[in-house]
């Protein structure tokens, strides 16, 4: 008997990841196809075909599903999109119990671009355009008040796993297949670091990995960039290179074509442990941001999770994939398009940008009293941020009327997470304002 030949790519196009979506025509006509394309790229998923349907290609779709019993309200299939993930979530045990097929739990990303997509459509002209209207959308989603798209209509369809993907592919469009399989195992060998890996430091990240490494006998980080993410990494080593005048910016060791390695500084401080942020190591954050906006630049993703406090309290800012350089400079750091929003000013973003609102409620107090005030004015004027915080609760005289009710005012409250169905917790509603 002759010896069985394995396919030795077989592994790598079987990996959890591959998601095939169908959308119904009723989604075409709305005009919404590019907006969808861009939610799925923002979100982490690498978009490898997508292509409008023929008669046949439909007719191909539902002989499909009415062979495999799937189920289905899509009558008129207009539009198949594949995608990518490089960074799968493995589904926990409640979901399995609905869902005992699914190798990746991100795909409910779907529900939720389902939901801006409503907003997208019904609410654009009536809610507004630009920064005010994506404010307005976004508040109205994440407050739940949106219309199913169609009523009592799904309109999208999914595949659970990359099996089932693939029975689309080889029988809606079997002509892309080898097209596709370059595509998935290319960009599997080119997500991975050159190095050996210590430990993996990133989550979700939505254009690269980031790995704690070994480099020439040292640790090191090493972000590594997906295909069709050139601009992100072209942004995070004009980053990396003003640490040449920026000390708080990690020094780059080396680069290649897809990946960049940079010196490490172990996080000691976790600035989500606060429930405010310590005047003095806020002082340290923005004095460090004001020092990238001297240089001509804004850093469009200050956050938290972008900051690094090592145990000397040295601040470093990392995470420069939206690093845009000013065309014409604001007059004042307050003016910058990190504290106070951006304007039309070429290569920036299309969602808005934290700006100081994000952080005013972590530290307590507004951006000119943080820069200028004493230290001594400032302690007083979070002191009386987290009492007028009080008084302005409109849950206030409920909330003491009972022990229980005082216990859940000082403890951690819990959230549902959109996406994997499990309850985070999230700060805890006040805590020393000073934290000295």
């Amino acid at each position: 008997m002759g010896k069985t030949i394995k396919n030795p790519i077989l592994p790598i196009l079987t990996k959890p990841g591959l998601t095939t979506f169908i959308f119904d025509m009723k989604v075409v006509e709305s005009g919404a196809i590019t907006f969808l394309n861009d939610f799925f790229f923002d979100h982490g998923f690498d978009i490898i075909y997508h292509n409008y349907l023929d008669a046949v290609q439909k007719q191909k779709y539902l002989d499909l599903v009415e062979r495999k019993n799937w189920n289905t309200d899509i009558s008129n299939p207009g539009y198949i999109l594949t995608v990518l993930d490089l960074n799968p979530l493995k589904p926990n045990k409640k979901t399995l119990e609905y869902y005992p097929q699914l190798d990746n739990a991100h795909i409910f990303f779907k529900d939720w671009a389902f939901q801006k997509m409503d907003i997208f459509t019904s609410n654009q002209q009536k809610k507004g355009t630009g920064i005010k209207g994506y404010f307005q959308r976004y508040t109205a989603r994440m407050e739940g008040y949106y219309k199913p798209f169609i009523q009592g209509q799904d309109i999208i369809d999914s595949t659970l796993n990359s099996a089932e993907a693939w029975q689309i592919i080889d029988h809606v469009i079997p002509e892309m297949k080898p097209y596709l399989e370059h595509q998935i195992v290319s960009r599997h060998k080119a997500y991975k670091p050159p190095f050996p890996i210590i430990k993996v430091l990133s989550g979700r990240g939505k254009n690269a990995r980031v790995d704690l490494i070994d480099y020439k006998g040292k640790k090191a980080v090493c972000k590594t960039f997906r295909i069709g993410r050139e601009e992100a990494f072209i942004k995070e080593l004009k980053g990396l290179q003003l640490s040449a005048k920026i000390q708080e910016i990690p020094k780059p060791y080396a680069s290649g074509e897809n990946w960049v390695v940079m010196e490490y500084h172990e996080m000691a401080m976790d600035l989500e442990a606060f429930t405010f942020i310590p005047i003095k190591l806020a002082e340290k954050i923005f004095a460090t941001l004001k020092k990238l906006f001297n240089e001509g630049f804004a850093h469009l993703d200050f956050n938290k999770n972008n900051i690094i406090v090592t145990e000397d309290e040295s601040v470093y800012i990392i995470d420069f994939e939206d690093l845009h350089k000013y065309n014409k400079q604001p007059g004042s750091f307050k003016d910058s398009y990190d504290i106070s929003g951006v304007i039309n000013d070429g290569d920036i973003p299309s969602r808005p940008p934290r700006t100081y609102n994000y952080w005013y409620p972590l530290i307590g107090l507004k951006f000119d009293s943080l820069m200028n005030d004493s230290f001594y004015l400032k302690s007083l004027k979070r002191i009386l941020y987290i009492m007028s915080s009080f008084i302005k609760n409109p849950l206030r005289d409920y909330l003491v009327q009972t022990k229980s009710s005082i216990k859940k005012l000082i403890s951690k409250k819990r959230i549902a997470d959109p996406i994997s169905g499990k309850r985070r917790t999230v700060q805890p509603y006040v805590i020393n304002p000073l934290y000295q």
